[in-house]
């Protein structure tokens, strides 16, 4: 089951937009849209690049 951590203020995120932030020794992207936010890993796994970066 995912754990729900707090990383930033709704306010921190763009919006629409993503930012980036260190949670247990991982990078985690955070995408916001309106009121819809979701949380991936920060890194494709294509291109080994940080998706908070550009898409």
């Amino acid at each position: 089951m995912a754990e729900r951590v707090r990383l930033a203020a709704l306010s921190d995120l763009p919006d629409p937009g993503m930012a980036a932030f260190e949670y247990g020794g991982r990078r985690v992207a955070v995408y916001r849209a309106g009121a819809t936010i979701y949380a991936t890993d920060d890194v494709c796994s294509h291109e080994h690049a940080y998706l908070s970066e550009g898409w």
